[in-house]
């Protein structure tokens, strides 16, 4: 038998997913050729990504005529094919087959996922010069296309099919993880095919990449490519080409190719690992879910599942349906009386395993009337006693486990014998199955059968029927153990134990059951380990090679008869073995002192045990036992060809730390000549000493040679770490992590040792050159975290001199302090300095999740570190209070400001001129302005403290609350310089000033103005998002113990000593999600935007300072040359007190408008939370003109205030 019937109904499953996606018809049915062609997924599945540019169009060729096209075959580089431009596919099929040599009609081309037809064009599939194709070479149609097994890992698979994960949420690589509930998931096999296995993580760990997902078909007439390309318009990429996926599996399955197996309808995706080094995330913007990632290589895209959903099934409908029994027990055809298992073969027939009828039932499909094909039949069969399962082997024959007789039988041409548990005698060649309960087979034709009495699963290799004697022989040889046979001591064990020794040899190459068959407790190193009563090996035996099977006992000192059975396709010869080899005796003897070497006995020790390396040189083959005396018993380790101290499990061979004889050690192994042995004698305890002897005994005197290591150098580095360290974000969406960097330099190259000592739950790393603490990856060699005793870390590198290596200490837990040091030891001096670098503090967030800043503070910068999540607003602190306070205090202000001003610039007369004009507007901006500016400070509050806002209104709020509050700003800025320019001209033209001119551009000019600001800033909106990420944070009370002082971490410690808590435990800690508005600019955009901030800032600013300084000097002057018998300076006198309304308003206006140039100007790497009153304070005053047009135009002038009492009486009197 190939393969059990339930591993070949998922074969068929997975081929006919596999022929839809790769477009070869693949088969199942194997038996009309020895040797099927065999397919792998890795070898298709880069052809079925969608590829498009997500940037600037790839360069043309120079030639109009021709085009360039690469050519990527399955398993060779890639080529370079030179053809005519929109060139017919056969063309392309022609030419490769001069460069290629792989005929036309054997040739497969795939471009974006789509296989090219012949007599179509390249523009019907838009290839364009320098598109790639994707090679496949078409297999031999004359044998069976088979997947290949070799590509699946059956052992990872895993059934989503009836989990819905609700509200639970997983991450993977740091990104949010959606689990393909719904779907099975089949494993690729990814072991052996990259460098290491921690892409494939699943704890979040260093070198984890995020899930993603690909569909390799289309949605709506296009490919996830094609969709994901509307995303990035109008973006730039530091990349032209790319594979899309989705970490959205609902998104994929949009694009998921669909197929038909055993008539129901499937559609299958791809799962992978995409690497978030180069990951380019693009969020929708339509109305589809989820978001689009792009990845710029095919390397960074790892695919390692299959995800196959049923989607013909209908869960509104009746899905449930009976196929066997009608709802009472009996023995009709039509009947069951509690049946247990069941089996469904490929052609949807069913068995079933009719317990209490002592039957087994077939059902053909859709018929409701049963046969029966084992158990109480008209044709005899056998008789059985409460089947409980049945299935079927790729030959239709029946293997069915009784529940009653204890036993697994099966079928071979109509014929059933008995599997497993069939006879009591003693002299069967089948072990016992107690309360059997399920069976399975591997592709090997093993069974493994659940014994649920005994708690195990027994695993027997099936064979075709034994009672065929042309097919099983059985040998048996029969001997006893005598107090007169050979001893031996068994590894790490000093009880002598009865053996006896039989050379074995087969006539025929085969798989061989080798079983005792007596009542002693026998013992063989048998699968099944040292606790049942007797042994039974499965192996394959070779006619060339000569055996030795050692027959002893469990227990020491036993005696009694045995037999032995073989059984096989043909018979073996047993011979009895005599010893009559002496054995020869090696003595060793030193001693381990104060001068001996000293290393650590395992990865997390330092150099404190002393040990002696003994080179142990044979010169006969064969087995040896090395044992010891003395007033020191030391551990012993044997290593082949050499020692390191440094990782003491290198080349490490045998080693006996944990004896059953606590005084005296041995070591068992066979060894050759001319092979380098090292016998490492220790002891387990710090700074012991003592003298020792060592005892070889084997075929042949040994010798002993003496080893002496080179000196081991020792360098410590202490310091500690506090409130004033640096710190970074270690681990994706953890922050607040004190670390200290330590450069590292040796005298002389080879391995050393960095271990920790002091504070508990230290982290460390060895980064080569440089460490970037926003991007923790980067030139990192080896980290290791508190595996050790109390939680230190312990490096062992191999470092070279003259490069500069930096060592990072850290905690395993954030916010931890307190005193440390490290121990370096090596072959070599070593240089430890600490190295203190300043790093920008644009960044925002953490490594995986990062946002810089640009320059200018907003409301946002300044308040976000000062406001408390989830703290009623009168817990919060006192400048938030006070900025409350201040913000209330500007809206009233700025809403009483607003209507006295209306009620005084309505009036006709004093809109006869544009100066009056543009304070009528001004009333109606600085109210819209007050307003806005009052929604944006909630709106910062409300967000900062976690109140419950929708995603998208918070997406709306972010994208036009600060553009609408900066129209409403400029429009007043602008506005006021208005009023000073018009102001300006009237007192220079004096009686010649045109009113209803300066009234008519004023109208021009308010109608023109808002819509000339937001052309200005229309970029804005469109590169204002929302920046999301995580971090942890530890709830339970006993990590909160500890966050903040060293002393408390201490009492924690302690504490955890007594109460086991896992820090590895999603439990332990809760995941806050941070949202963020953001603006996210190019360096182009970023320019246009500083020059535009300058231009509504300054211009207005210049405009109100022109106006003040004409006034004052120019009419003084003008006047001066009029009236030369004044002097100048009287005449500026006068202006001062003429028009000194004039003057008071621009100059105020002008103070006002400072804090906001400033606080524009400021960097966004600045702190705003180093001087948070100040710039508070400053962006507060900066919106105060808003308020004070009444105060600053109204007042100051004889004719405003007039109007305005005369307002006022009138609505009283009303």
């Amino acid at each position: 038998m190939t393969a059990a019937t339930i591993v070949q109904v998922n074969s068929g499953l997975l081929t006919a997913a596999f022929s839809t996606i790769m477009g070869i018809p693949l088969s199942t049915d194997v038996t009309t050729s020895d040797q099927p062609e065999m397919v792998s997924v890795f070898d298709h599945h880069k052809t079925t990504y969608s590829y498009g540019c997500v940037g600037n169009r790839p360069a043309t060729s120079t030639d109009d005529d021709r085009c360039l096209l690469f050519i990527k075959p399955l398993k060779s580089g890639t080529f370079q094919c030179d053809v005519q431009a929109n060139a017919k596919i056969e063309k392309i099929k022609e030419r490769l087959h001069e460069l290629l040599g792989v005929p036309p009609d054997e040739q497969r081309l795939i471009h974006n996922g789509k296989q090219l037809e012949d007599g179509k064009i390249m523009s019907e599939y838009g290839i364009s010069d320098e598109s790639t194709l994707h090679l496949v070479a078409r297999l031999n149609t004359t044998k069976p296309v088979v997947l290949d097994p070799a590509s699946l890992d059956p052992l990872h698979d895993y059934d989503f099919t009836y989990i819905n994960d609700g509200h639970l949420t997983f991450t993977r690589g740091g990104e949010r993880y959606v689990r393909p509930c719904g779907c099975k998931r089949f494993a690729l096999n990814v072991s052996n095919k990259y460098e290491n296995l921690l892409w494939i993580g699943c704890n979040n760990g260093m070198g984890e990449w995020p899930v993603s997902y690909h569909g390799t078909g289309k949605y709506e007439k296009k490919t996830i490519a094609q969709d994901g390309y509307v995303l990035t318009q109008g973006q730039e990429f530091p990349f032209t080409q790319g594979v899309y996926s989705t970490p959205d599996v609902c998104l994929a399955e949009k694009y998921a190719k669909k197929f038909t197996y055993n008539n129901e309808q499937y559609l299958v995706i791809f799962q992978n690992r995409v690497n978030p080094k180069t990951l380019r995330k693009l969020q929708a913007t339509g109305p589809r879910i989820g978001d689009y990632w792009v990845s710029p290589s095919e390397a960074d895209v790892r695919p390692y599942g299959i995800c196959i959903r049923k989607t013909s099934l209908n869960i509104q409908k009746d899905i449930l349906t009976t196929v066997a029994g009608n709802g009472f027990g009996g023995v009709a055809a039509n009947m069951l009386n509690q049946p247990y298992g069941i089996f469904v073969d490929i052609n949807l027939n069913l068995y079933v395993a009719d317990c209490k009828n002592d039957r087994v039932q077939f059902f053909k499909y859709e018929h409701l009337d049963g046969i029966t094909v084992v158990g109480n039949t008209e044709k005899p069969t056998i008789i059985l006693r409460c089947p409980i399962a049945v299935f079927l082997d790729a030959d239709y024959n029946l293997f069915i486990i009784e529940l009653s007789n204890n036993r697994i039988i099966g079928s071979n041409h109509d014929k059933f014998y008995c599997l497993m548990g069939c006879s009591s005698t003693t002299d069967s060649i089948y072990n016992r199955i107690i309360y059997p309960g399920p069976a399975a087979f591997d592709s090997y034709g093993n069974i493994f059968a659940s014994d649920r009495h005994r708690n195990e699963i027994q695993k027997f290799l099936l064979m075709k029927d034994p009672s065929d004697t042309s097919s099983v022989v059985q040998s048996v040889y029969s001997s006893a153990l005598t107090t007169n046979s050979q001893t031996y001591v068994r590894l790490r064990c000093s009880e002598l134990f009865y053996y006896e020794a039989i050379q074995v040899k087969v006539v025929k190459t085969s798989t061989y059951i080798i079983s005792d068959m007596s009542i002693e407790h026998l013992f063989a190193e048998d699968d099944d380990g040292c606790f049942n009563d007797q042994f039974r090996l499965e192996k394959n035996l070779d006619i060339n090679t000569t055996y030795v099977l050692i027959v002893t006992t469990l227990k020491s000192q036993v005696t009694g008869n045995f037999s032995i059975g073989v059984y096989g396709p043909n018979h073996v010869i047993f011979n009895h073995i005599e010893e009559t080899e002496l054995i020869y005796q090696t003595v060793y003897s030193s001693e381990l002192t104060i001068n001996s070497q000293t290393y650590g006995n395992d990865q997390c020790k330092s150099l404190y045990y002393y040990y002696e390396v003994v080179q142990v040189i044979v010169d006969t083959v064969g087995f040896y036992t090395f044992s010891s005396t003395g007033n020191i018993i030391p551990y012993r380790y044997l290593y082949e060809d050499y020692f390191n101290p440094f990782n003491p499990s290198d080349s490490l061979l045998l080693k006996d730390d944990e004896r059953c004889d606590r005084d005296r050690f041995e070591l068992f192994n066979y060894l050759q000549p001319n092979v380098t042995y090292l016998l490492v004698a220790t002891i387990p305890f710090s700074k012991i000493t003592g003298s020792f002897s060592i005892i070889a005994s084997g075929a042949n005197n040994v010798t002993f040679k003496r080893i002496n290591d080179s000196t081991v150098t020792e360098s410590i580095y202490s310091s500690v770490l506090t409130v004033n360290s640096q710190m970074y974000s270690r681990e994706c969406g953890k922050s607040n992590y004190y670390y200290e960097t330590i450069e590292v330099n040796v005298s002389k190259v080879g391995n050393y040792s960095f271990g920790s000592y002091g504070i508990n739950n230290t982290y460390g790393y060895i980064y080569n050159n440089s460490f970037n603490p926003f991007n923790p990856a980067e030139n990192l060699i080896f980290d290791d975290g508190f595996g050790c005793d109390n939680y230190k870390f312990h490096l062992k590198v191999y470092i070279q001199p003259n490069i500069t290596y930096i060592l990072v200490v850290t905690t395993f837990y954030p916010n931890v302090k307190g005193n440390f040091s490290v121990h370096v030891t090596g072959p070599g001096s070593v240089i430890l300095n600490r190295i203190i670098k300043n790093y920008s503090t644009c960044s925002v967030g953490d490594w995986c999740h990062s946002y810089t800043k640009s320059i200018g503070f907003t409301l946002d910068d300044i308040l976000r570190e000062e406001i408390q999540p989830n703290i009623p607003l009168h817990k919060q602190s006192l400048l938030v209070k006070i900025s409350t306070v201040l913000t209330t205090i500007i809206f009233v202000g700025g809403l009483i400001n607003s209507l006295f001003s209306l009620l005084t610039f309505q009036n006709k007369d004093l809109r006869k001129i544009g100066c009056g004009m543009y304070l009528f507007a001004s009333s109606f901006t600085s109210l819209l302005t007050i307003s806005m500016f009052t929604v944006k400070f909630w709106f910062v509050v409300l967000t900062e403290m976690k109140i419950s806002i929708s995603l998208s209104v918070f997406q709306v709020c972010c994208m036009s609350i600060e553009s609408l509050l900066k129209i409403c700003s400029y429009l007043d800025a602008w506005l006021n310089a208005f009023v000073a320019l018009d102001r300006t001209v009237a007192v220079s033209r004096g009686v010649k000033f045109d009113k209803k001119m300066s009234k008519r551009i004023a109208r021009v000019i308010i109608i023109i103005l808002p819509v000339f600001i937001m052309s200005t800033i229309i970029h804005e909106p469109i590169h204002r998002d929302l920046f999301k990420y995580h971090t942890q944070k530890y709830k339970s009370d006993d990590f909160n113990i500890w966050v903040n002082e060293s002393d408390e971490y201490e009492n924690w410690i302690n504490k955890s000593n007594e109460v086991e808590i896992s820090t590895n435990d999603s439990r332990a800690y809760v995941i806050e999600t941070h949202i963020w508005c953001v603006t996210r600019y190019s360096v182009s955009v970023q320019t246009y935007n500083t020059f535009i901030l300058f231009f509504h800032l300054i211009v207005p600013f210049v405009a109100n300072l022109f106006s003040a300084l004409y006034i004052i000097f120019g009419v003084a002057r003008q006047r001066s040359l009029i009236q030369p018998e004044q002097s100048y300076k009287k005449h500026i006198i006068e202006q001062l007190h003429k028009h000194r309304q004039l003057i008071i308003s621009p100059v105020i206006l002008l103070i006002l408008t400072l804090p906001r140039l400033v606080i524009s100007l400021l960097s966004g790497c600045m702190k705003a939370s180093s001087k948070p009153w100040l710039y508070l304070f400053a962006y507060f005053i900066s919106f105060t003109p808003s308020m004070l047009v009444f105060v600053v135009f109204v007042i100051p002038s004889k004719l405003y205030r007039k109007t305005f009492r005369q307002t006022i009486t009138k609505l009283w009197r009303r």
